[in-house]
């Protein structure tokens, strides 16, 4: 079980620690988080090698099964993107592709080749 604290800003004082637990599963040994996203219906965490979605119940708690897309190459950022009306999960990966996933299910919508406009910018010409 993990301790959470509520700190003050700026001076980060505590403020209370009498929270001595979570209900929030531990996330797969994939490396730092690089996005983590509450919405109405879900919560969305990204690390390096895979997404995962927790769905929420009618109470708000978590249910316990979730969606999880592995990634083929490692992940360098994430973020949330709009696509025709729709929030989506964008990823731009280590190859310089970029994933479109469409959320809660992370079915892809696209996927776009980045290395003729990008390459030069992170290894020079020929990239």
């Amino acid at each position: 079980s993990g301790e959470f604290r509520q700190l003050t800003a700026p001076d980060l004082r505590i403020l209370d620690s009498r929270i001595q637990e979570t209900r929030l599963p531990r996330l797969p040994g994939g490396g730092a988080v690089l996005l983590l996203h509450v919405a109405r219906g879900f919560l969305l965490a990204v690390q390096p090698t895979a997404a995962q979605v927790l769905l929420r119940r009618d109470d708000g708690h978590l249910a316990p099964q979730f969606v999880s897309r592995q990634f083929p190459f490692r992940a360098v950022s994430a973020g949330l993107v709009e696509v025709d009306g729709e929030v989506c999960l964008g990823v731009a990966f280590a190859n310089l592709f970029v994933d479109l996933l469409a959320l809660p299910s992370l079915r892809p919508v696209a996927s776009l080749d980045a290395r003729a406009s990008a390459g030069p910018f992170f290894g020079g010409p020929g990239v």
